[in-house]
């Protein structure tokens, strides 16, 4: 059987070659059959090697996506602005582990900074000389922008899924404004432009904030100065997206003065001016947003955005019975026009909740923040940074009620939540130790509480320092609680 083999495999090879022969043969006599024969045979054999050539030139295009395989090559497909998912992971030049590591080091970096600060004003203030002022107040106000960046910078990281992806638009959108600023500003030079293109493909944005540091300084015409306000905000955005808060403060302002009719400039300059606590200036803005959501009327989301953002503004002055009707609005808006299940009408329900516990008015609250969890629970799932933040907010009304045993399963269910989400060694986490201890220090219960105020007072020193207000705090409860746990014995 296997001699029988032999021959047909060889009588196969033969019959081919004498087919070809006769083929060719046709050919030199120009037999039209055996021309169209190899008519056909050229036409396929063409196509298969420019098939190949392109595959392989395209392997070697730059600005590609990047893939990594299992030993951490780097592959490139060229599909340039599209999401690739790779074993599990999205790619986009950038990974969200690569992502994560971005925003870890911007979290060390600010923790060291918010550190720094500190020190430095608790140095002035035992100084006690005239003149510190403003040196006071411009720390002061760094504090502010550097706390809000390490908590943004952590809250992405708890969700990182969703901010990675944000991150991608945001990125994309960077990148479609770089070129049609290039159409604008044709004196753009084209590999400088391409080279910051590729360098946003990796969530660089250096040089792309160079390329248009270089644009804000142009002629004074008025198509400038309209350019001029867009590289401010683009600058603003870079700025944000990096968690350099002062900077985006500075570009976002110049940017609603320069361009002051409009929406984006101006929710962006009261935003990170409300962040730096400049509450007045950020006031200011957020009027004359609510004056620009006017003119499409008051029942759109653009209303219930600025309507929200001058409210937020004078809450944070004090001035809550002016505030009170603006979130009563945003949340009717956003109700009507989101539904009930979006988590913007959580964040609705929640700020007219708070707004009311501010004035005192507990049992009118106690309902909206109970629904503001029902739908964060519900839309955003158990294991949600937000939903760890309702459980406390219905727990702390509970508590300013005296209501002190419905309140502690919630508090130790926030603090559950914050520990698988954020992990254990958490300023938020911290401030969750924090708040189990207080109620049960509420209830009589001191040395239940002592643990977790250790180990509130534990975490907070070594990530915060131990001039961060939250030390001292924390501290200053234990000490409390020490002095009580004394007099029972």
């Amino acid at each position: 059987m296997a001699h029988d083999g032999g021959t047909m495999a060889n009588g196969t090879e033969n019959e081919a070659a004498i087919w070809i022969g006769k083929a060719w043969d046709g050919l030199i006599a120009a037999d039209p059959a055996w021309v169209g024969v190899w008519v056909a045979v050229g036409i396929f054999l063409f196509g298969g090697v420019w098939f190949v050539v392109k595959l392989l030139f395209q392997g070697r295009k730059k600005g590609g996506v990047r893939t990594t395989g299992a030993a951490g090559g780097g592959n490139t497909v060229n599909q340039p602005g599209r999401d690739q998912t790779t074993a599990g992971t999205v790619i986009h030049g950038f990974t969200p582990e690569q992502f994560e590591e971005q925003l870890a080091r911007r979290t060390e970096h600010l923790t060291a900074q918010i550190k720094d600060l500190y020190r430095r004003q608790a140095e002035l203030m035992a100084r006690r000389n005239g003149g510190n002022e403003q040196p006071l107040a411009d720390i002061a106000e760094a504090l502010r922008l550097a706390e809000a960046g390490r908590a943004d910078a952590e809250a992405k990281r708890a969700d990182l899924e969703n901010a990675y992806k944000a991150q991608v638009e945001e990125l994309e959108r960077l990148k479609a404004e770089l070129r049609a600023l290039q159409e604008d500003a044709p004196g753009i030079d084209g590999e400088r432009l391409q080279s910051a293109l590729a360098a946003l493909d990796e969530n660089r944005t250096e040089e792309a904030d160079d390329l248009l540091a270089e644009l804000q300084h142009s002629n004074s015409d008025t198509a400038a100065i309209a350019r001029q306000a867009r590289v401010r905000y683009e600058r603003g955005r870079l700025a944000e997206d990096r968690i350099d808060y002062a900077a985006a403060k500075d570009h976002f302002i110049r940017a609603a003065q320069l361009a002051p009719e409009n929406e984006d400039y101006l929710f962006k300059a009261q935003s990170l001016a409300n962040k730096a606590g400049d509450y007045a200036l950020g006031l200011r803005y957020a009027q004359d947003l609510l004056e620009l959501a006017k003119r499409d009327g008051e029942d759109t989301l653009a209303y219930a955005r600025a309507a929200n953002e001058v409210a937020s503004n004078l809450n944070a002055q004090g001035r809550y019975a002016e505030a009170e009707p603006l979130y009563r609005k945003g949340l009717e808006i956003r109700e009507r026009v989101l539904g009930p299940d979006h988590p913007s009408t959580a964040a609705s329900y929640n700020n007219v909740a708070y707004n009311l516990n501010a004035q005192g008015r507990y049992a009118e609250a106690e309902p909206l923040f109970r629904k503001g969890l029902e739908i964060r629970e519900r839309v955003l799932g158990p294991d949600h940074p937000s939903t760890a933040t309702s459980y406390n907010n219905v727990a702390s009304n509970l508590n300013a009620q005296g209501r002190y045993a419905e309140a502690e399963p919630l508090y130790r269910k926030g603090l559950e939540i914050s520990e698988r989400v954020l992990g254990p060694d958490h300023p938020s986490t911290a401030a969750s130790y924090n708040n189990v201890a207080y109620n049960l220090n509420a209830q009589g219960r001191y040395a239940e509480a002592e643990p977790y105020l250790r180990k509130a007072v534990e975490i907070v020193e070594r990530r915060l320092g131990l001039d961060h207000p939250d030390s001292q705090l924390y501290r200053r409860n234990l000490e409390i609680l020490k002095q009580r746990l004394r007099d029972e014995e």
